[in-house]
């Protein structure tokens, strides 16, 4: 099996020497672990190349990844703590600016027969599928027992192959069939109504105020017993939601008109263009005009 390929095509080299680094962590022929490892000060593109009759897991764990697939007529942003599932062919990757880490699984699709044999199927009963190259999800907590396992079995040469086949098979097909298409907000299941009702309330309109004693009204907690019992749930705390929500809105706005910057941070909530400027950097490592520029890439022409 040819082992996975990544080459630099940013047409913007780096004017930093930090620059991210592949090293290989397990080779067995059929299987290749690796680590995409590296800090960037300005944004780097590659080219990533899944082998034909291959297939890949990426643990993103870093900055923003905007990956334009070779099929399809789409862009996916992947965040922070997100898994990615590639099928074999080829991928531009939007790197942003920060500390990347990012553990690759590679291996030949013969090795997982059964699992193979069920992708395929789902491709024939449903033709959206046949276009679909890629597939993410955020790394939430039901994934949370198969990544320590396979963070585990890289200890384990002798049995690290059929652990990670294992754990493969467990964890794609939910991450193939999930229509997740670009998340901040990662949320856990079995949320209270309460909650889930503001949530979705925020989630409609990202642009109002949200100040924190309206939202404890909502939920019927004080304000500072609301603010705990939040995050204790969701994993970060309101305010926070509240942001994460507000720069998805300037991501998809972004991604889809021309609206002038201004525009785009008062509708998306942002006081000002540079408090959703530092948004994005902090979320995605990237500024407005980096984003955009990946529907120059992709010929979308907006």
């Amino acid at each position: 099996m040819s082992a996975l390929e990544f080459l630099q095509v940013s047409s913007k080299p780096s004017l930093s020497p930090r620059q991210l680094r592949w090293e290989v962590l397990h080779d067995a022929g059929d299987l290749e672990v690796g680590v995409f490892v590296g800090t960037l000060d300005t944004p780097e593109t590659r080219s990533l190349s899944v082998p034909e009759g291959s297939a890949s897991l990426f643990w993103v764990d870093g900055p923003a990844i905007i990956l334009t697939p070779e099929l399809g007529n789409s862009i996916r942003i992947v965040p922070r703590s997100s898994l990615v599932f590639f099928r074999s062919g080829t991928v531009d990757a939007q790197f942003g600016r920060g500390l990347h880490s990012v553990t690759t699984l590679t291996w030949n699709e013969r090795m997982m027969p059964p699992l193979h044999r069920w992708l395929n199927a789902t491709i024939t009963a449903n033709p959206d599928f046949a276009t679909q190259q890629i597939a993410s999800v955020p790394a939430a907590r039901q994934y949370a027992e198969p990544l320590v396992r396979l963070r585990e079995a890289l200890n384990q040469p002798k049995l690290v192959e059929p652990i990670l086949f294992g754990i493969l098979s467990q964890i794609i097909p939910p991450i193939w069939m999930s229509k997740e298409e670009f998340q901040l907000t990662p949320l856990p299941e079995g949320l209270p109504d309460t909650i889930l009702d503001l949530i979705r309330s925020v989630k409609r309109q990202p642009e109002a105020s949200w100040p924190l004693r309206d939202a404890s009204l909502m939920v019927g907690y004080s304000p500072f017993h609301f603010s705990r019992y939040f995050k204790q749930l969701v994993g970060y705390g309101f305010h926070e939601f509240v942001e994460r929500a507000r720069t998805e809105m300037a991501i998809q706005s972004l991604l889809s008109t021309a609206d002038p910057i201004e525009l785009v941070s008062s509708r998306s909530g942002f006081g000002t263009t540079q408090a959703m400027r530092e948004a994005l950097k902090d979320y995605v490592g990237l500024v407005p005009s980096e984003i955009r520029s990946s529907n120059e890439m992709l010929g979308l022409g907006i």
